[in-house]
């Protein structure tokens, strides 16, 4: 097999050679062992077809795939690859040069979900998956030394790809690698950091990304040690993907948002209550994301006629959608973050309530006379949850005063088109739990602030 291997390459019949290929992959999934007398040979060859770029990209992926194949058949074959010890630097190099196989795609900077991978090739694609498999299956103790030999000079490097490469790099190998690399999670921390500031966009999203990866696979040891250069690394980056004289682009932001966002939230849970001191750090770009406005404009059907299918129009069109899906995304993850946030401080969060409620009332709001803007299904559901996330979690009559005043507002305008008949439905809801938990003497006080027709009014909505 591997002579009809050799042969089909030499030959330049490289589809002969990639069914070969699989062939072998099979094989060293279900039999590894019957490799063994010539397993340095076959490996040694299989790397060599990695490593050549004048070879097809499936070619060069099949011969990866036998090679991970085989370091990940510990139970039928143990120790076996072990008899290689440098099969894993040369196969870590090819992997993290197959990460430089990225373009600078102009779609990626543009507000598209599904353009986030934009420049992306298979080579690139292959080289994540693998670089997590080859760190579970040989663990930290043999990649770390090689990783750590490798990094430094990839984000020492002048090109923006290896900065990047390096980052994913990291991320990649976390899960497989997080017992050494919490012996060295200075280090680890100090290069992830040090990529904040880069120029390049991609390698501050790449950043940002592996914070967040970080986080999962190397806490909480990496929150409560690093949480007090992490979470300032991270308000920073907001503020620079929120000032439109710095964003370098709208899907940029969109990502660096809900990464971001995503971080906090996973400090926050592991951290407790000892993330309450860095409230005043994240609590800020939160309200400034909750003021993001969807900046979209539909026209009517009898009003198409009086538009021209010019290339401008067109890109105006699309500028205001990205605005929307910008504003929608970073919605969604602004609720979830709250309500991560509410849900671990419960009364503890009672003094940022009534900054956030400036901005998540509104949310409610469907009539633009009010708002200013018609809002969307989501950006209600998103504050009712909010709302309700409060109400259940911080148990404070003080609160719960606040939110029966808000709610009553809001369900008694409910005729004027402010909420749809669902989010009404919601809000009276809470208002019965409310009202059944707050002191007599409370409830008397609110009472007295409606009018009569006001009062009738709620008094026929709680009941029915």
């Amino acid at each position: 097999m591997m002579r009809t291997l050799t042969e089909s390459l030499n030959s330049g019949q490289e589809a002969a050679a990639q069914e070969a290929l699989e062939l072998l992959v099979e094989l060293a999934g279900a039999e590894p062992r019957f490799l063994r007398r010539q397993l340095a040979d076959v490996v040694g060859a299989m790397l060599q077809i990695a490593e050549a770029d004048g070879l097809e990209d499936g070619t060069r992926h099949l011969a990866i795939e036998f090679v991970i194949t085989l370091a990940e058949a510990r139970e039928r074959a143990p120790g076996m690859m072990r008899k290689l010890p440098q099969f894993v630097s040369r196969l870590f190099a090819v992997l993290m040069k197959m990460l430089l196989d990225i373009e600078d795609e102009p779609a990626w900077h543009a507000a598209e979900v599904q353009d986030e991978d934009a420049g992306e090739t298979s080579n690139y694609g292959m080289a994540q998956e693998c670089l997590d498999r080859l760190a579970i299956a040989v663990g930290g103790n043999t990649i770390v030394p090689v990783a750590s030999e490798l990094l430094p000079a990839y984000l020492a490097a002048s090109e923006w790809q290896k900065h990047h490469a390096a980052l994913i790099t990291l991320a990649q190998i976390a899960e497989g690698c997080s017992k050494v690399m919490l012996k060295n999670l200075e280090q680890v921390v100090t290069m992830v950091l040090s990529s904040f500031q880069d120029p390049h966009p991609r390698v501050r999203w790449a950043a940002i990304n592996a914070v967040g990866q970080l986080s999962t696979d190397l806490g909480p040891d990496l929150q409560v040690q690093y949480h007090q250069r992490v979470l300032p690394a991270l308000a920073s980056a907001m503020d620079d993907f929120q000032n439109p004289r710095v964003q370098a682009s709208e899907l940029e932001s969109i990502n660096s948002c809900y990464l971001c966002f995503c971080a906090w939230a996973r400090l926050c849970k592991c951290l407790g209550q000892d993330f309450l001191p860095y409230m005043s750090v994240v609590m800020p770009p939160l309200l400034q994301s909750a003021q993001l406005k969807p900046d979209v404009t539909i026209t009517s059907a009898d009003s198409d006629d009086d538009i021209e299918d010019s290339d401008d129009e067109r890109f105006f069109v699309k500028s205001n959608l990205a605005h929307f899906l910008c504003a929608l995304v970073i919605a969604f993850q602004v609720g979830d973050c709250l309500g991560t946030l509410i849900k671990t401080f419960k009364a503890s969060f009672v003094p940022f309530f009534d900054e956030l409620s400036l901005y998540i009332t509104p949310m409610l709001v469907s009539s633009p006379k009010l708002s200013g803007k018609d809002k969307t299904a989501e950006e209600r559901r998103i504050a009712i949850c909010i709302f309700d996330d409060a109400a259940e979690q911080c148990q404070e009559a003080a609160l719960k005063y606040f939110l029966f005043n808000q709610l009553i507002i809001l369900v008694l305008c409910a005729g004027n088109d402010l909420a749809t008949e669902q989010t009404v439905s919601r809000m009276i809801s809470l208002l019965r739990q409310i009202q059944q938990t707050l002191p007599p003497s409370v409830l008397a006080s609110t009472w007295s602030t409606l009018q009569p027709q006001q009062q009738l009014a709620l008094q026929s909505i709680l009941s029915s």
